[in-house]
């Protein structure tokens, strides 16, 4: 991935898909940040972690979320963001789908294990 498109992903793109997780929760819940690329040429990181959970599974939540490199590509060669708007609109949807297949429970914002990467990720809605 070139440098232009991993500075444009990590400025533009990623903070909006912290803020929108961050609109599924009641405010002091979760935090969503942007963690910078690691200088190994991969884009930024979204983590989402609790600042508050109910009766759950064991640990609070702790989620690294992880774009594939084509999938960041691809997106930003768009001439328009619809696909993105739809990918954040459908981001409820898509933690209810991480949360049948991973130890995760956004709900009770907790999980099995003490962290969890949910990588490979594309922008499909």
């Amino acid at each position: 991935m070139s440098p232009e498109i991993r500075a444009r992903f990590d400025s533009e793109f990623a903070p909006r898909i912290a803020q929108r997780i961050l609109s599924l929760y009641g405010h002091g819940d979760v935090r969503a940040e942007v963690v910078p690329a690691d200088g190994q040429g991969s884009a930024a990181c979204v983590e989402v972690t609790a600042l508050t959970s109910t009766v759950g599974l064991p640990n609070p939540l702790n989620v690294r979320l992880a774009w594939r490199d084509d999938a960041i590509e691809a997106l930003l060669a768009e001439r328009d963001s619809s696909r993105f708007d739809r990918y954040l609109a459908a981001l409820p949807v898509t933690i209810e789908q991480w949360q049948l297949a991973l130890p995760v429970d956004f709900g009770s914002r907790t999980q099995r294990d003490r962290e969890i990467v949910i990588g490979d990720l594309d922008f499909a809605a």
